[in-house]
């Protein structure tokens, strides 16, 4: 993740779930949830397709420090998401969608039939933050965002990736 501010006062954006400047995330439609830290609102948001350089997502004049994109279609390719603040202060991040099989399988362990689905999503989804140094760490957030409102274990996850290590 690169990371632009700091200046006059003002707290650089980072984004905790991203700890390198390129992630991966699985293709296909999904709700896109997204923290950070730092700059000062209003944020704006902005995420474009670099191969046909089109910004398929903008929001303007966000006051909290975190969006949820409603039903986000993400296909194979290459993107950039970057978020503004009021005070020119920005992060970027190179982001690599790839076909769902391109996603690490965790091991068979994670398959125990006698474990609810909630857990096996929350279990494999913290085993996915883990793989290739952290590329994977932000597809394991979406992969808990449609629980962390009723399920407390994910809500904790996410709230983990959430802070500044």
């Amino acid at each position: 993740m690169v990371s632009r501010g700091g200046i006059d006062g003002h707290s650089r954006i980072v984004i905790p779930a991203v700890s390198t400047s390129f992630v991966q995330l699985s293709s296909g439609n999904r709700d896109f949830c997204l923290q950070w830290i730092g700059g000062s609102p209003p944020y704006k948001i902005r995420i474009t397709r670099v191969e046909v350089p089109n910004i398929i997502v903008a929001h303007r004049y966000l006051v909290k420090s975190e969006v949820v994109l409603p039903d986000l279609a993400l296909r194979t390719g290459q993107y950039l998401l970057e978020i503004f603040g009021s005070h020119a202060l920005s992060a970027m991040v190179a982001i690599n969608v790839v076909p769902q099989e391109s996603v690490p399988v965790p091991p068979i362990k994670f398959q125990v039939t006698k474990m609810s689905p909630k857990m096996r999503v929350t279990l494999k989804s913290a085993w996915l933050a883990e793989q290739d140094d952290g590329v994977w760490r932000l597809e394991a957030v979406q992969q808990l965002c449609r629980l962390h409102n009723n399920y407390y274990p994910a809500a904790a996850i996410i709230n983990a990736f959430g802070r500044k290590n």
